[in-house]
């Protein structure tokens, strides 16, 4: 007596599942860039006058080095806050990229050599030289620069800090992508700090503004791209981002 089969079907959700995130936390980041948004119009004002008056004090104070000190103290501070609001204003307002093809090998060697990155720290750039992006570069470098000071804060005081690139090819619905990978071997994060890092405000890192990856996030999204990071504390982290291809 013939035995009944069973038909089985394989079906990769990876993908589905890394967009469904990317379209969850993209709800959630619009609705707090229009919060984020009105807070930054209203402070902007007063702040307009702090900073005026910050500055007739540090004029005023010239000869006077203790009370000149502190004055000047008050204007950083006011310069600080600037910054921020500027980060805000420009997480919450909508991006139109302007794509053009970047070569991936030359422009992270270009974004290392402008971020400053500690000499100490291994440099692996191992993107195929054919590796090309259809993607704005200036709003790209904000990403670049964003995720290259991430990592080196991750590698401080960390024993042979190491950072490396790599990049592969990917048909996306029909579409060839390259898939970046930005691997470091620093200090990693938990799950639990994983499940926010692109939330606006929430930084692992003192005196950071929270901003740098929500706003890498937007752009990639605005680009129809995709951006992601594994982490394991105490071993590192790789950052995904994904483009389509300019060949």
């Amino acid at each position: 007596m013939p035995r009944a089969g069973r038909i089985i079907t394989l079906r990769d959700v990876t993908e589905a599942h890394l967009r469904a995130q990317q379209v969850t936390r993209e709800e959630r980041l619009q609705a707090m860039g229009l919060m984020a948004a009105e807070l930054a119009h209203e402070i902007r004002n007063p702040l307009g006058s702090l900073a005026l008056f910050a500055g007739m004090l540090v004029e005023d104070l010239g000869e006077q080095p203790p009370q000149l000190e502190l004055a000047q103290r008050i204007q950083e501070g006011v310069q600080r806050m600037n910054t921020l609001v500027t980060n805000t204003l420009t997480f919450s307002r909508d991006l139109v990229p302007k794509p053009e093809p970047i070569h991936l090998r030359l422009f992270w060697d270009e974004v290392k050599t402008v971020s400053g990155l500690d000499e100490a720290v291994q440099w692996e750039n191992e993107i195929p030289s054919e590796a090309i992006w259809n993607a704005d570069p200036n709003l790209m470098r904000q990403v670049a620069v964003n995720v290259l000071q991430n990592a080196t804060r991750a590698l401080e005081d960390r024993p042979c800090p190491r950072l490396r690139l790599s990049a592969s090819k990917e048909r996306i619905e029909g579409q060839e992508h390259w898939h970046l990978v930005l691997d470091d071997n620093g200090c990693g994060v938990s799950p639990e700090t994983l499940s926010r890092i692109f939330d606006p405000f929430f930084s692992t890192f003192g005196g950071g503004t929270g901003l740098g990856l929500a706003v890498s996030h937007r752009i990639l999204v605005a680009h129809g791209g995709l951006l992601y990071l594994e982490s394991q504390v105490g071993k590192g982290t790789k950052v995904h981002i994904r483009l389509p291809s300019g060949n």
